[in-house]
């Protein structure tokens, strides 16, 4: 019989308060919602509130639920996976930094 370890309740309450943090702030579902409204009107608006609640609650439960169960059991995998992406993210910055500024060409314009 496998025993999964459980998260504290201090811990859900603020992975839980910070999320609800995130999913206030505004971002590409407000975006859509924005460019919803200006193209169609009012029309529709509450199915595609309802649509995008009811999937921040979906992705809410597997993040509170099952990532966090699959973080433990896996850790080294994704230590494995932070360090590739500190390294990639160093390799950006290098490429960047290092890369060769050219002068923009001035378009002409005759009148």
């Amino acid at each position: 019989m496998t025993r999964f370890a459980t998260m504290p309740i201090s811990s859900l309450a603020l992975f839980a308060m910070i999320y609800a943090g995130v999913v206030a702030s505004p971002g590409p579902g407000i975006a859509a919602l924005v460019a919803r409204v200006i193209t169609s009107g009012s029309r529709g608006i509450a199915g595609f509130v309802l649509g995008k609640i009811l999937g921040d609650l979906t992705w809410f439960a597997i993040a509170a639920g099952g990532f966090a169960l699959l973080a433990q059991a896996a850790a080294p995998i994704f230590l494995a996976l932070k360090v590739a992406g500190i390294l990639y993210l160093v390799y950006l910055a290098w490429k960047t930094w290092t890369a060769s500024v050219d002068a923009p060409a001035i378009a002409t314009t005759s009148r």
